[in-house]
């Protein structure tokens, strides 16, 4: 997801995950905050190390696993 690409609209929890190596942690930062401004349940988690990108490679990263699981949470708690 490319926050700089959303509407505050668009999703209604939002949780994003970065590396603090990401080239799109500032507009992450900058949407999240945006969001809660407006209202939103929404939420970043920086991980340490993480390059951009890098909750799809599970195969790679024990951090990717441990962030799809605390997305998968996060959603939980929120949705019917």
């Amino acid at each position: 997801m490319q926050p700089q690409m959303l509407e505050d609209t668009e999703a209604k929890a939002p949780w994003l995950a970065v590396g603090d190596d990401e080239v799109l942690l500032d507009d992450s930062r900058r949407y999240v905050e945006r969001a809660v401004g407006a209202g939103v349940d929404a939420a970043l988690d920086v991980w340490m190390g993480m390059p951009h990108g890098f909750v799809k490679d599970v195969r790679e990263f024990d951090a990717a696993r441990q962030a799809l699981r605390a997305i998968g949470a996060f959603l939980a708690e929120r949705l019917p």
